[in-house]
């Protein structure tokens, strides 16, 4: 996959015109939403411009709110961010780092949304992978997950390695799955883990 960031201008304007969008009015809330509509309708014409996707920025929607006002502040932009992607022929997906199951359910029982990431395990977040792989591998691609602050930072190469077979295992059948890490990599983490992230996913993930 080609990152977005290095295609011609429109499509990088297109992307990062969709967090905006995505970002006002997920603050505004559902009162206010519809006020910003026009702020989602402007951008149409950026997405027909296909993307390779559409990120929708949600850090920590579960993990700072309740589910109940995810429901009442947020889904609406859900809702018509990926309705227009859809439309579009353009895959969406959203990040929600931290706790992120109950939004893995919102998500696919009431949008568009094809991808989400980065469904990070306990402590920093709530997701085994094979079990929401089980529950919405048929609709939802996923991305994700190995930890951050403990295995990628602190942990040996060999640790990393069979973590990464083990989040392939787990999420790999029938596609829809790119390994890589439960939200930002430290800045101290070894370079030797990292690489070992990219060698397991090169040479145990392909299909």
């Amino acid at each position: 996959m080609r990152c977005v960031c290095m295609e011609k201008t429109m499509k990088t304007t297109a992307l990062f015109s969709l967090l905006l969008a995505a970002c006002v009015c997920q603050t505004a809330g559902a009162n206010t939403a519809a006020g910003y509509k026009d702020v989602l309708i402007r951008d149409v014409p950026h997405v027909k411009q296909k993307p390779d996707f559409i990120l929708i920025g949600a850090s920590g929607s579960i993990t700072m709110q309740s589910p109940d006002i995810v429901q009442h502040m947020q889904m609406p932009t859900f809702i018509e961010i990926s309705r227009m992607c859809k439309e579009a022929g353009v895959p969406c997906e959203v990040h929600s780092c931290g706790r992120e199951r109950i939004l893995v359910d919102m998500l696919g029982e009431g949008t568009d949304v094809t991808m989400v990431n980065p469904l990070e395990d306990p402590p920093t977040g709530d997701c085994d992978l094979a079990e929401v792989k089980k529950a919405w591998g048929h609709k939802l691609a996923m991305m994700g997950n190995l930890n951050t602050p403990e295995l990628m930072l602190r942990g040996s190469v060999e640790e990393v390695e069979e973590a990464s077979k083990k989040a392939i295992d787990d999420a790999g059948d029938d596609g829809g799955f790119i390994l890589s890490t439960g939200d930002q990599i430290g800045r101290d983490t070894p370079y030797e883990n990292i690489h070992a992230m990219v060698r397991i996913a090169r040479s145990y993930g392909k299909y």
